[in-house]
C-alpha cells in the first residue's frame, strides 16, 4: 500500500536552551569532490592558537548529511557539514551543551522542535564517543516509535517507510516501536521516506503520518566503578526466607553456567532459562559482570564453603544476555530482553546497567520499564548509576517512574553513600531517585572463568564496586520476602512505607537509607 502523507498543523518552537548556538552554511570551492569542502562560514568555538589537530572523523547523520570533524589537542572539536552532492551548501545550527557539540541541519530543526526526533542523533561528540562515526560503524542504529492507535494502513505505511534504506533488527511492542539499522550509504533514502512531504505554504513539515518519534539507539553498559550480614540476610534465612519459588531474571553480560556456585543442594543448575540478545554471541559470560551479579542474588557459595553465598540462594535464575563480552549493548537489545523476561513470568528483573547521560525517564528503555510494569506483576530493580556526587545524575533506565532504583553505600557501620553512586532528583521533573540503597563497595561474588572484571580474589571469586553490586541485593530482598499474590507495584509501594529519611532528599537525593530484611519481616 502507498505511503500515507497526511499532514498535521504544528507550532514551531525554538530549539532547546543552550550555552552556545551558532548558525552557518557549508561552503564549497571549485573542486567537484566534496571531500575538499571548506569549513562552515560560522563555526563552534575555535581551538586555542597553539593547539594542534590530533584526529579527524566523518559522521553520517540520519538526514544523510555528512559531518567532518577535526579534534584538537585542547579537546575542541571543529565540525562542518559537507555540501550536498550537487554542491549546494547545507544550512545548519551548531551549539554546545555541557561540552557536547551538536550540529543540526536546518531540515531537521522543525522535527526537533516538535519533539519528533531525539536530539542525540545530532550530538557529534557522543556519536564519536559511542563509536558511531563512519570509520567504526557502517549503519545508524535507530528506534522508531509509532503513534498509538495507528490503523492497519498507517502501520503498513510506517513499516514500508522505515524499511527504505534500513533493515529491521527487532520489534519492541512494549514501547510500540521497531529497532532498525540505516545503512549510511542509504541514509538519505531513509530520511526522504520518513520526513513527510512539504505542503505548499507550509514551511515546517512533520514526520510522516503514524511515526511518533525517531530515537538514537544509544549504547548501554554495565555499571561498575561484610554485605550479606549487613542487610540482615541470615535473619531472613532463619525465618525460612531464601527466595525459593521466585524467578529472578538477570539482564547483563550472561553467566558462567559451569561455576560451582550455580548448583543447588541437589547439584541441579539453578539457571532455568538463558538467552542471548547480542548478535553473534551465546549466553556465556566472557566479561564477568553478569556472573558476579547473578551469584550475588542466588549463588550457593559452594566454592567458598558457603562464605560467599548469595542473598536468596533458593531463587531460580533466568539469564538474558543483553550486554556483549565487552560490557556494552544497545537500548533496543535491552528492551527485547525485558520483554522476554516478562514473557517468562519473572517475578523480578535485575538490571545493573545504564546509560552515561542523565535521563528524565521519557527515553525508550524507561518507558518500557513503565509499560511492562503496568502490564505485568514483574518488579524491575535497576541500578541508579555510577555518575558520582553530581545532583540529577541518574541515567536510563534507573530514571523510570516504575523502577525500584538502587544507590550504593559502603560497608561501614555509618553506611556512607558511596562517592560513585548517582544522585537524584530526576532531571526536568525532580522525581526522587534512587528510592533505596544497598551495599555496593567491595562486594565479593562469583568470578566467570577466564575473566578479570573487578579485583580477582582467587579462581572462583572477584571483588567489585558499583551500584551494579547494590542492585542484586534488593532483588534478593524481594525474593526472600515475596508474598504470593503481591505484585511488583505493591512491593514498590511497600518499600515506601518503610523508608527512613536521614538526609534532605535533595542533598543526598535518596529517598530511603539501607533497609534490612528484618524491617521487611516485621522484626
Amino acid at each position: 500500500m502507498g505511503k500515507s502523507r497526511k499532514k498535521k498543523i504544528m507550532n514551531v518552537m525554538t530549539a532547546g536552551l543552550v550555552s552556545a548556538v551558532l548558525l552557518g552554511t557549508s561552503t564549497v570551492d571549485s573542486f567537484a569532490d566534496d571531500t575538499n569542502a571548506e569549513t562552515p562560514t560560522i563555526q563552534a568555538p575555535q581551538p586555542k592558537e597553539n593547539s594542534r589537530m590530533v584526529d579527524t572523523h566523518k559522521v553520517t547523520l540520519v538526514t544523510g548529511d555528512v559531518v567532518t570533524v577535526e579534534k584538537y589537542s585542547d579537546g575542541k572539536l571543529v565540525a562542518t557539514l559537507v555540501p550536498s552532492e550537487d554542491g549546494t551548501p547545507v544550512a545548519f545550527t551548531q551549539k554546545t551543551i555541557d561540552g557536547n557539540n551538536y550540529l543540526i541541519p536546518d531540515n531537521a530543526t522543525p522535527f526537533l522542535a516538535a519533539g519528533q526526533m531525539d536530539e542525540e542523533l545530532f550530538n557529534i561528540t557522543k556519536l564519536i564517543e559511542y563509536g558511531y562515526d563512519d570509520a567504526q560503524q557502517s549503519s545508524i542504529p535507530l528506534i522508531v516509535t509509532e503513534e498509538s492507535g495507528n490503523d492497519a494502513a498507517e502501520s503498513e505505511s510506517v513499516d514500508e517507510a522505515v524499511s527504505t534504506g534500513a533493515s529491521k533488527t527487532v520489534d519492541l511492542p512494549s514501547v510500540n516501536a521497531v529497532a532498525v539499522k540505516t545503512n549510511k550509504k542509504h541514509a538519505k533514502k531513509f530520511w526522504d521516506a520518513v520526513d513527510g512531504e512539504a505542503i505548499a505554504n507550509q514551511a515546517q513539515p512533520e514526520l510522516m503520518e503514524g511515526i511518533k518519534k525517531i530515537w538514537l539507539d544509544k549504547p548501554v553498559h554495565a555499571l561498575l566503578d561484610k554485605s550479606v550480614p549487613q542487610i540482615g540476610a541470615p535473619t531472613a534465612w532463619g525465618a525460612g526466607y531464601d527466595g525459593k519459588g521466585v524467578k529472578v531474571a538477570v539482564l547483563d553480560t550472561g553467566i558462567d553456567p559451569n561455576h560451582p556456585d550455580f548448583k543447588n543442594s541437589n547439584y541441579e543448575n539453578i539457571v532455568k532459562e538463558a538467552k542471548s540478545f547480542v548478535e553473534g554471541e551465546d549466553f556465556v559470560d566472557h566479561h564477568g559482570h553478569g556472573t558476579h551479579v547473578a551469584s550475588t542474588i542466588a549463588g550457593s557459595g559452594a566454592a567458598s564453603g558457603g562464605k560467599n553465598k548469595g542473598v536468596a540462594p533458593g531463587a531460580e535464575l533466568l539469564i538474558g544476555k543483553v550486554l556483549s563480552d565487552a560490557g556494552g549493548g544497545t537500548e533496543s537489545g535491552i528492551i527485547a530482553g525485558m520483554q522476554w523476561a516478562v514473557q517468562e513470568k519473572a517475578d523480578i528483573v535485575s538490571m545493573s546497567i545504564g546509560t552515561n547521560q542523565p535521563s528524565d525517564g521519557t527515553d525508550p528503555i524507561s518507558q518500557a520499564v513503565n509499560n511492562l510494569s503496568e502490564a505485568s506483576s514483574t518488579l524491575f530493580v535497576i541500578a541508579a548509576g555510577n555518575a558520582g556526587s553530581t545532583k540529577g545524575s541518574v541515567g536510563s533506565p534507573g530514571a523510570a517512574e516504575k523502577a525500584l532504583t538502587v544507590g550504593a553505600v559502603d560497608k561501614s557501620q555509618t553506611e556512607f553513600l558511596a562517592a560513585f553512586s548517582s544522585r537524584g532528583p530526576v532531571i526536568n521533573n525532580y522525581r526522587v531517585k534512587p528510592e533505596i540503597t544497598a551495599p555496593g563497595v567491595g562486594i565479593v561474588a562469583a568470578r566467570a572463568a577466564g575473566t578479570t572484571m573487578g579485583t580477582p580474589i582467587d579462581a572462583n571469586y572477584t571483588s567489585a564496586n558499583g551500584t551494579s553490586m547494590a542492585t542484586p541485593r534488593w532483588c534478593c530482598s524481594h525474593s526472600e520476602t515475596k508474598t504470593p499474590g503481591l505484585d511488583g507495584r505493591s512491593y514498590q509501594a511497600g518499600f515506601s512505607r518503610h523508608r527512613c529519611i536521614e538526609y534532605s532528599l535533595y542533598t543526598i537525593s535518596t529517598g530511603w537509607r539501607t533497609c534490612r530484611y528484618c524491617s521487611s519481616l516485621g522484626c
